[in-house]
């Protein structure tokens, strides 16, 4: 059984079900505060860089949104980490994002996956054959779906 992450690099709002159509995690963004969003996630990197904004889509229902703001040669704009406990076979996630005429390409984006042991923070690998038993990924990048499965 993998507990699954969801890593967020830049989004709007975000809703996770399982399999049975239950909803275990909504982010909405509609906190007080960007230390109050951090608060429901395990873990974040450049908060510096997030804001709260009241830049929505035409049919959102939420008065909010995240903006995080990536400064070329400088940073990667941050990110939001999720860990889940174990127990579900499948999940389901939904996200709107905007980007900016002038945002420049986005390396990685959107990952989901799952580690072996669980960690409450995201793991590097990449160019790292995978045992076959300790993790997987699925991620997005701007335009692109890359889908890494390793299974002995």
């Amino acid at each position: 059984m993998y507990y699954y992450f969801l890593f967020i690099l830049l989004f709007i709002s975000i809703i996770i079900c399982s399999g049975q159509q239950t909803i275990i995690f909504s982010e909405g963004f509609e906190s007080a505060s960007v230390s109050e969003v951090i608060g429901n996630w395990d873990e974040s990197i450049n908060s510096g860089g997030m804001k709260l904004s009241d830049d929505v889509a035409p049919a959102s229902k939420g008065k909010q949104s995240l903006m995080m703001t990536s400064i070329i040669g400088h940073n990667t704009g941050g990110y939001l980490y999720k860990m889940f406990e174990p127990g579900y076979d499948t999940l389901y996630y939904r996200f709107y994002v905007k980007f900016a005429p002038t945002c420049h390409p986005v390396h990685h984006f959107v990952h989901t996956g799952g580690y072996n042991p669980p960690t409450k923070w995201p793991l590097g690998g990449a160019g790292i054959k995978p045992n076959g038993n300790e993790r997987f990924t699925s991620g997005t990048n701007t335009g692109v779906m890359i889908l890494i499965l390793r299974h002995p």
